[in-house]
């Protein structure tokens, strides 16, 4: 649906837009030109429905209503035979052939009927799905970030599907593995060859809620893993965003925190027995080293990375350890 349509539909409505379209009469209502933009606010703020929007499309796009007036029939024929003339009604015999010919016409009309009628409820439902289209076309606000610190968090920035995408070069290296509360540390051939440099995508909706966490291999693919798959268990971080404040720090911060909670693998909630290119978890626990139940290990030495406030995994190895 073009400008021009739209504004005769609301006009048919009794609204009218004082807006001059000038060259944009053809522009599709749901394209990024400001008009169209423009308009599509104000039939917001005009409180219409659908019903009305459809209503006012008809208005608009009914035909003319087809009238048929059928002439007088006059089957008088003259014929002048050895000179003499004598007239013959052949009324119903011309009533008879015009008949059958209108038959036929009003035939080719009911099925003309037929396939307009096709034609429209397509129409409607195309209408219809434009209409959602519309519903749904918000205009994601530009997102001003320093050039800082894409340099210092190593961060990429796009979009997709009217959300925010963030990429994150990260390093996965799973370095321990826990079976019924009892800790193994993984063996260093092991602990190499699961080893990636990968990419950690966060999804973010424009008020700043967190969809979703997704671990990539350096090709933009899912990257298979003991817990992940399809998607990723994250275990019991918390991935929200304070306020819903949306930064790159606090964005890198979440970053740090996932991909800390995968540095443990429970063996007890795998997505995964042996993901693509890794060792079977059953080898890597025959070939890792014993260090203990769970709470009652000494505690490991600090580690610099830093652990946002109100991180809670009892999995990741830097919170396991004698509770002072």
């Amino acid at each position: 649906m073009n400008l021009r349509e739209t504004v005769e539909i609301l006009r048919a409505k009794h609204i009218e837009i004082a807006l001059d379209l000038g060259e944009h009469t053809h522009c599709q209502l749901d394209s990024n030109c400001p008009l169209a933009i423009q308009l599509r606010k104000a039939i917001g703020e005009s409180g219409l429905t659908l019903p009305d929007l459809l209503e006012g499309y008809q208005a608009i796009t009914a035909p003319e209503p087809v009238r048929i007036d059928l002439p007088h029939l006059d089957g008088e024929a003259t014929i002048t035979v050895a000179g003499k003339t004598v007239r013959v009604d052949l009324t119903d015999i011309v009533g008879g052939q015009f008949k059958e010919a209108l038959e036929r016409k009003l035939h080719d009309l009911e099925r003309q009927e037929v396939r307009i009628k096709e034609l429209g409820i397509g129409l409607y439902h195309s209408y219809l799905q434009e209409i959602a289209g519309l519903r749904n076309n918000h205009i994601l606000p530009q997102l001003k970030v320093p050039v800082g610190d894409l340099l210092r968090y190593r961060a990429y920035i796009t979009e997709e599907d009217g959300n925010y995408i963030f990429l994150f070069q990260v390093d996965f290296h799973p370095e321990y593995i826990v079976r019924d509360g009892i800790r193994y540390k993984l063996g260093n051939e092991d602990a190499f060859a699961i080893r990636r440099e990968a990419c950690l995508k966060i999804t973010v909706t424009p008020q700043g809620k967190v969809l979703s966490l997704l671990l990539l291999n350096k090709a933009g693919t899912k990257l298979g893993h003991y817990h992940g798959r399809n998607t990723d268990c994250w275990g019991q971080v918390n991935l929200q965003l304070e306020g819903g404040i949306i930064s790159l720090r606090a964005l890198h911060r979440i970053g740090v925190v996932a991909m800390n909670s995968l540095i443990t693998i429970n063996y007890n909630s795998l997505m995964q027995h042996v993901p693509p290119d890794m060792p079977n978890v059953e080898q890597l626990l025959k070939r890792s080293t014993k260090l203990g139940r769970e709470g009652e290990l000494g505690a490991p030495e600090p580690t610099p990375d830093v652990q946002p406030t109100g991180w809670v995994n009892p999995a990741a190895p830097r919170r396991w350890g004698r509770r002072e």
